[in-house]
């Protein structure tokens, strides 16, 4: 394990003696060697430099992951020290591997550039995946006494004291440059050996922490999680990962048709979400038949089983899947049949019918009515959501029935680089996904990674497919999303999923997005619509509501199953504003976890303000003139005429989050301030009565922060946290277990 190699003198040290060879560091006492690992690479960026400029400096490796170096956003500052601001971390994976001395050589070569502030190798464990390494390293000091000691062996090894752990105080973490005696491992190791401090440690980053599904398949899915694949701009796809993290997986009640050519309902990656035997509209009987590969390709895309040992995993891996199939080919009574594929899926509880086809030409009247009432009349009069693929010509027009209904969501198919697909796109395929004035959202539309029928019977004898393409490929995503919204809430009408899709999307690509007549739900753009979806942000916008810049002079119902916040600048979405509640208007706002009343959200002379936080969810109160929740009045609120108005309720700029929840005896709160302020937390029963001893406050500086707060002995049920913050209030709900 022990070998000398020339550039330790710059990057782990020579003026010190550091580490002239081998690879490890204390663990407990112990030595812990480590292996390099020559395939990847961590670089930290001088200020200002950007990824474009990454991609010169290693032009054929691809980026795994980018941020802003801020780690001293969750620390107390220490006084002296501060980290350079407007610096970039970056990982990158390298075509291949090297040998230890090209590897070295290369860590050499970026050390000597002068955008490069710090680069340092990955390594691996017996057993481990890859582990990367940053510029930090932590010490834990003996006592207080020996914070004097850690500032004059920074000044002299030219490391900075980014902060001290908040809740560990003993606990420092330091960063390193090129410009310092050594990387982390290095001055992890030589702060250690003094025998002056009780811990050093560098930062070792395990890549495989945070990996949002075991399916084997799951790294070639670019567009659930682009890092690169076939040339792609990593970050370019759906967020699917964040969105199931911090919202929902699906649930099973809520059930997403296929429409196509049939699936396989006993594929193993299928086969756990499927719901009934289906409906063949070419027969009019169930089941449903198998009658192409198209169908169990899409199927896989909309819903594939997460997490199960098996392939890929779909947008939407915990709905329910429902199939309806059809030939899809040219016969008598051809329009009539699908007409009856639609009138049999919204009469039999299906929620989202996704529809990867569409021609031409030759409209029936016939199939628009049956379409219409499944929007209209599914979903118990709240409206099937339709999605519709806009086919491959590369045409300034989409195919019928989605040109017929603007009602439906149109979805066209983009490249892993963020562009409309087309002929020159960055996946080198030759033809484009339809477009123009009909188009709603994008999705991924090429090189899909998808199920397929078993054995001989599909596009591969794998069972799985890895180069699903066209729009038929980009509709499920849409459907798989529309299920997961619905699972969110399955009050929303249709046209509030829709909308909630289409305000959501991201507007890549470089294109020219802008405000279009007809066009209610944002920048919208020719080739792209309103964007590429994104899960994440859809699931956060079906459970939060902002008002701003709004003047309310009828009487109004906000509600809503999650949080509303209200006031002058509560989203960067609408321009700034005040929420102005004038006279003769009452308003009303409801919500299941919070209500905020920030600056800016004024209740005039002559109108009147109720507000409501509930502790569950029921559909039977929701009230669909407005689609929105409208639960019996707990409380009514109506505060003076004044930017300043207080409530139990309202809040100020600042807001908070609580994990885990529900939660048993401890409670983790991260809460971010604008600017320094007093802040206090307290917990209420469901009866509003204050909970002794569980309580926190003091004063705070800008910035982010976190605490935990024990909550034992508590009796399981409903309650509330409610964070102060100088003289206004924000309230989230909480569940305690047994």
């Amino acid at each position: 394990m022990r070998k000398t190699i020339t550039w330790m003198c710059l990057v782990f040290g020579c003026a010190l003696g550091l580490q002239a060879a081998g690879y490890e560091y204390q663990y407990r006492g112990e030595p812990r060697p480590l292996t390099l690992h020559t395939a990847r690479i961590y670089v930290l960026l001088e200020s200002g430099q950007t990824q474009a400029d990454l991609n010169t400096l290693l032009p054929d490796a691809k980026i795994m992951a980018w941020g802003a170096q801020d780690a001293a956003r969750s620390m107390n500052p220490v006084e002296g020290f501060a980290l350079r601001p407007g610096r970039h971390w970056a990982a990158l994976e390298m075509p291949s591997s090297m040998t230890n001395a090209a590897y070295e050589a290369l860590i050499e070569r970026l050390n000597k550039n002068a955008k490069v502030a710090l680069a340092s190798p990955f390594f691996t464990e017996p057993l481990s995946k890859p582990i990367g390494m940053s510029e930090l390293f932590r010490v834990k000091l003996r006592s207080e006494a020996d914070l004097s000691l850690l500032k004059k062996m920074a000044a002299q090894t030219r490391t900075t004291i980014i902060g001290q752990n908040q809740f560990m105080p003993l606990w420092y973490t330091l960063a390193c440059d090129k410009q310092s005696q050594g990387n982390a491992l290095a001055m992890a190791n030589h702060f250690g050996k003094l025998g002056k401090f009780d811990v050093s440690e560098p930062d070792l980053i395990p890549t495989d922490v945070m990996a949002c599904t075991t399916d084997p398949f799951f790294s070639m899915q670019w567009g659930m999680n682009n890092t690169g694949q076939y040339g792609g701009i990593p970050g370019t796809d759906i967020r699917a990962c964040l969105g199931w993290g911090n919202w929902t997986t699906g649930d099973p009640t809520v059930h997403i048709a296929i429409f196509d050519q049939g699936f396989e309902a006993n594929h193993p990656d299928l086969a756990a979400g499927v719901v009934g035997v289906g409906f063949d509209a070419y027969t009019g009987t169930s089941p449903a038949i198998v009658q192409g590969e198209h169908g169990t390709a899409c199927a896989g895309i909309a819903g594939a089983r997460q997490n199960n040992g098996q392939g890929v995993t779909g947008v939407a891996p915990n709905c329910g899947l429902v199939d309806i199939s059809h030939p899809l080919w040219f016969t008598p009574n051809f329009t009539t049949e699908l007409a009856n594929g639609f009138s049999w899926a919204w009469t039999n509880n299906v929620a989202v019918i996704s529809n990867s086809w569409g021609w031409f030409g030759a409209p029936a009247a016939i199939l628009d009515n049956a379409i219409d009432n499944a929007l209209t009349l599914g979903r118990g009069g709240l409206g099937t959501v339709v999605c519709f693929a806009t086919h491959n010509y590369d045409l300034p027009q989409i195919t019928y029935p989605a040109s017929a209904n603007s009602k439906v969501l149109a979805v066209g198919a983009m490249s892993p680089c963020g562009e409309r697909k087309n002929p020159g796109s960055c996946d080198l395929e030759g033809w484009g996904s339809n477009y123009g004035p009909d188009l709603d959202v994008m999705a991924p539309g090429v090189k899909v990674h998808t199920t397929d029928q078993q054995g001989g019977n599909g596009y591969d004898p794998t069972d799985y497919y890895a180069t699903f393409n066209g729009t038929s490929s980009a509709c499920p995503h849409v459907a798989g999303l529309a299920g997961l919204v619905i699972s969110m809430n399955n009050c929303l009408t249709r046209e509030q999923v829709n909308n909630i899709i289409e305000r959501s999307a991201r507007k890549v690509g470089g294109y020219a997005y802008g405000s279009q007549p007809n066009r209610p739900n944002g920048d919208w753009n020719f080739e792209m619509g309103y964007g590429l979806i994104d899960v994440d942000a859809a699931l956060r916008l079906t459970r939060e509501v902002y008002m701003q810049n709004v003047a309310i002079n009828i009487d109004s119902t906000v509600q809503v199953f999650g949080t509303i916040a209200a006031g002058f600048a509560v989203t960067p979405l609408v321009p700034v504003g005040n929420v102005d509640v004038n006279a003769g208007a009452t308003l009303k706002l409801f919500a299941s976890t919070s209500v905020t009343l920030a600056p800016g959200f004024n209740v005039n002379p002559g109108a009147a303000l109720q507000v409501s936080i509930i502790p569950f969810l029921n559909c039977g109160f929701w009230d669909l003139s407005v689609g929105r929740y409208a639960p019996p009045v707990v409380e009514a609120v109506a505060p003076p005429a004044t930017a300043e108005n207080k409530t139990a309720i309202g809040t100020g700029t600042s807001a908070f989050d609580v994990y885990p929840n529900p939660l048993r005896n401890r409670v983790h709160v991260d809460f971010e301030l604008a600017a320094a302020a007093d802040v206090a937390f307290a917990l209420y029963d469901i009866g509003t009565h204050p909970v002794a001893g569980v309580s926190a406050s003091g004063q705070y500086k800008a910035g982010k922060h976190s605490l935990d707060l024990a909550v034992n002995d508590l009796a399981a049920g409903v309650y509330f946290l409610r964070m102060r913050v100088g003289e206004t209030y924000t309230v989230r709900k909480v569940i305690v277990l047994p």
